[in-house]
């Protein structure tokens, strides 16, 4: 991924000659990127939409979009408040949770928290990690922690 501050693009590679393949202008200012089947997405952050490799919006949500993880059951979405670099620290962030079919459900909001940078599910592997558990031991954390309920 180049995110390039604006146009962004994603460059394909052959994973056994990691020769270049291609590369798809997908986005503005994009992060995360994940597939799900066929479909190439990214968080197109300052345009606040997640797109596919086909331009085509999946959501348009309100903020900065960057942080993202999807299970068969939800997808969470990390949304920070637009602010100058020196004042992002202070700003409200938020997850929106939407149902497989892009359909906003809940949004949890985290006054004064700053900017979202990543979400991970805890509770299991998600599709946009590409297998790969979260990196902390939830073992540390307060409390157990449960499926998310979102209903």
């Amino acid at each position: 991924m180049a995110h390039n501050w604006g146009p962004s693009e994603i460059y394909i590679f052959d994973t056994k000659t990691r020769g270049f393949e291609k590369k798809i202008p997908m986005g503005k200012c994009v992060h995360n990127v994940w597939c799900e089947g066929d479909e190439i997405l990214v968080c197109s952050s300052i345009m606040g939409q997640v797109v596919n490799h086909q331009r085509e919006i999946k959501c348009s949500l309100d903020g900065f979009v960057r942080g993202a993880a999807v299970t068969e059951t939800f997808r969470l979405i990390g949304l920070s408040t637009m602010a100058s670099r020196q004042n992002r620290v202070k700003t409200d962030g938020s997850v929106q949770v939407l149902a497989p079919d892009w359909t906003p459900v809940k949004k949890l909001m985290f006054d004064k928290c700053g900017q979202v940078f990543e979400i991970r599910y805890l509770s299991g592997n998600d599709i946009c990690h590409n297998g790969l558990a979260p990196p902390i031991n939830t073992s540390v954390l307060e409390g157990p922690v449960g499926e998310l309920e979102y209903a």
